[in-house]
């Protein structure tokens, strides 16, 4: 799940794609920590020096560390190069209209510790790589064994859970999340970009996001308890649960959304606050970890689901979501929609909130016996 990092921004994809900045590769690690020690500034400035050329061989003096908080996935550093270089660096210009990005600061992010049994990560980096050329996200500038380099942008900052229902900011939103879904449908008079992600053939064929990946990974909780990788205090919780309901819950669930017949979009699916990057004139989404084909009516509930936050205060749900439907439908659709499509949106975006709720909670049994991350993943799971 996500983070509040500054990152690139563009205002909306065109059709000519954008040139990608050089990929570097190395095979060194990085060991992540909650604090700054001399062990991760060493380890950083060693993988940086096989990254990026352009900071010829940077020592762990002539680095500027700093933790980047709130993701609940992986480790992120903010790294800056102090040193005088003889050549100024240059900013370098991204795809559309956005600002450039500086070459001499960088986000350094660690891999979760088992997050590779969520996440494709040669997958998500060719994701990540589509959607830069596209007007969305960071450029990544380098993978390492157990992480990445991505382009940080100053000038920009995350949204809170508290500004997802501010009218104004709840539909530069909705037509940001408009232009998202329509990189994956020929709507609006664009064209389909080609996502490493293969599509779900139709029909019939159901994508693994939402429902085959949360039956999954209760099934992997179950093993999980079994093979005692809970604590005592976390398997009480986990059995309080009911997993086995839960999965009859899911199959329920399922069977109502497939009636709902919500299209299949390129989706996000884990647009909550932090992921949400603006400025005053732009917007734009970052962390596609978990993005995926899916129903549009998942990435629109769970959405709606972020507006708790972490504290789950779901009566912060949105109660009349139409006008939110209704910019999004505007940007998607190409045309002002009818009242009868915003209900039929509204529709899906409510049942699928509900898977959203089981997805997250089944990832947190997972998170909770194999993260290293200081959070309560399993009060979270039951919460969800």
């Amino acid at each position: 799940m996500g983070n509040c990092l500054s990152s690139q921004a563009r205002t909306q994809p065109g059709d000519d794609a954008a040139p990608l900045p050089a990929l570097h590769a190395c095979s060194k690690t990085v060991s992540a920590t909650a604090t700054i020690t001399k062990s991760l500034k060493a380890d950083i400035a060693a993988v940086l020096t096989d990254l990026l050329p352009a900071w010829k061989s940077p020592t762990p003096n002539d680095l500027d560390v700093s933790v980047i908080s709130g993701g609940i996935s992986n480790a992120l550093y903010r790294v800056a190069l102090t040193r005088v270089t003889a050549s100024p660096f240059e900013a370098v210009s991204p795809p559309e209209d956005g600002p450039a990005y500086l070459q001499q600061v960088v986000v350094l992010r660690v891999y979760g510790n088992n997050t590779e049994k969520f996440v494709d990560r040669e997958m998500e980096v060719e994701t990540m790589r589509t959607l830069y050329r596209h007007g969305f996200g960071p450029a990544v500038l380098g993978v390492f064994a157990n992480g990445r380099v991505e382009s940080y942008l100053t000038g920009m900052v995350c949204l809170s859970p508290d500004d997802l229902g501010k009218e104004e900011m709840s539909t530069r939103i909705a037509e940001t999340l408009g232009r998202f879904h329509s990189l994956s449908s020929h709507k609006s008079g664009g064209r389909s970009v080609e996502f490493p992600v293969a599509r779900p053939d139709e029909p019939g064929q159901r994508p693994g996001t939402p429902f085959e990946k949360t039956r999954s990974w209760l099934k992997t909780s179950k093993t999980l308890a079994d093979e005692g990788g809970y604590t005592k205090r976390q398997r009480e919780i986990w059995e309080g649960m009911e997993v086995d309901s839960i999965l009859e819950e899911l199959r329920q669930l399922e069977a109502k959304a497939l009636k709902l017949k919500s299209p299949l979009a390129f989706t996000h699916n884990d647009l909550l606050s932090g992921n949400i990057m603006v400025d005053a004139d732009t917007m734009t989404f970052i962390d596609f970890e978990y993005a995926d084909w899916a129903p549009r009516g998942f990435d629109l509930g769970n959405h709606f689901c972020e507006y708790a936050g972490f504290d789950c205060d779901y009566s912060k749900y949105p109660d009349e979501p139409r006008g939110f439907v209704r910019a999004y439908l505007r940007v998607y659709e190409g045309a002002t929609p009818s009242e009868a499509k915003v209900a039929q949106v509204v529709r899906e975006a409510n049942l699928f909130a509900l898977a959203a709720h089981l997805y997250w909670g089944a990832w947190c049994m997972l998170q909770a016996a194999w993260s290293d991350i200081d959070f309560d993943y399993m009060k979270y799971a039951k919460l969800r």
